[in-house]
């Protein structure tokens, strides 16, 4: 009867530990956020598809995230400049358990909520292209987008030192900037202010025009004419420059560098419509916003949260300054988009 009873106990500890191998196999004795087949969820919200970096950003992110190992899946919705809008979608997001979520704001403070609620339901958050302001307490996991100010930097920077260069000594600037709720327009205004105080250039008005190249054609030529002086306009983005030209066409100072009523022009972004203008000479210093490192490395980040790392709070990639020397050169046209 003994040596039943034993027999009967070592094949139930057998039992228990076959079990127990089978769960570590399985991972079941910890936490992981991979499906089953090994794809990684994303739930995307973006705030607009306004122009060309959205949907170049869109096509690059499931481009790269398919590419990896193990793939990374984006379902993407978009929230048409309405915070509420976006606000509901991610709540949707959330409720549909992804493994991460990514947002690319439409208000820097707004946001905060949805980062909140993602939190609450234990899924990290990648902020992509806009970043949350910095008095916000609550903050994405990561934050992959441009070095925006060095963008402004940059560019107002190289502008500045042409016109020295070229024996002008007074430099008097006009900003037409995007929104005050992205910090991405806050930021290149900042750089632009910060090359200005370094070269002693004046900065004459700062007029926020939503991105949006109606508003910069309505905009800029009351400020032209209450600042006659203005011999340089930073433009935030590529997207306004159209906004920009037909102001300068109608005050007939719409010209290529070397003639006399050329006014110099930095930009950001190098868009693809731009870049004849920066060959004639039209626009004199635009700053490459890079989608393809930033898609890059929002990818490597989803997968490394999704695995329950910790990764770098903010991510910042640079690009380069385009200007009609260097805008043909191979390895500059190799970085575009």
């Amino acid at each position: 009867m003994v040596l039943y009873e034993e027999e009967e106990m070592k094949k139930t500890w057998i039992v228990l530990i076959s079990m127990v191998f089978v769960l570590v196999l399985t991972g079941c004795g910890g936490p992981t956020r991979e499906k089953s087949d090994g794809t990684i969820k994303v739930g995307i919200s973006f705030h607009s598809m306004m122009n060309d970096v959205f949907t170049a950003s869109e096509n690059y992110l499931k481009e790269f995230g398919a590419a990896s190992s193990p793939p990374v899946e984006f379902s993407v919705v978009v929230a048409d400049n309405d915070i509420s809008k976006q606000t509901a979608d991610i709540k949707d997001i959330i409720s549909k358990k992804p493994d991460v979520v990514a947002i690319v704001p439409e208000d820097s403070r707004a946001v905060e909520a949805s980062i909140k609620d993602a939190h609450a339901a234990n899924i990290p958050v990648v902020v992509y292209n806009r970043p949350v302001h910095p008095d916000v307490a609550e903050q994405p996991d990561c934050f992959v987008g441009i070095d925006s100010t060095d963008q402004g930097y940059a560019s107002a920077k190289h502008v500045f030192q042409k016109m020295k260069d070229d024996g002008i000594d007074e430099i008097n600037i006009v900003l037409v900037s995007g929104s005050l709720t992205d910090e991405n327009s806050v930021n290149r205004s900042n750089g632009v202010n910060r090359a200005a105080k370094e070269f002693g250039a004046n900065v004459l008005s700062d007029l926020p025009c939503d991105w949006d190249p109606e508003l910069a054609a309505a905009n800029l030529p009351a400020a032209l004419k209450a600042y006659p002086q203005c011999n340089v306009v930073f433009v935030s983005s590529d997207c306004m420059i159209p906004g920009v030209q037909t102001t300068l066409e109608d005050a007939g100072r719409w010209a290529p560098y070397g003639e006399p009523n050329h006014v110099y022009i930095a930009s950001c972004d190098v868009f693809g419509v731009c870049l004849p203008l920066i060959e004639e000479g039209y626009i004199d210093a635009d700053s490459l916003f890079d989608i393809v490192t930033q898609s890059k490395e929002t990818v490597r980040v989803i997968k490394e949260l999704a695995a329950g790392n910790k990764v770098e709070p903010i991510i910042l990639v640079k690009g380069p300054v385009y200007t009609p020397e260097n805008v043909n050169d191979p390895e500059m046209r190799s970085l575009l988009w």
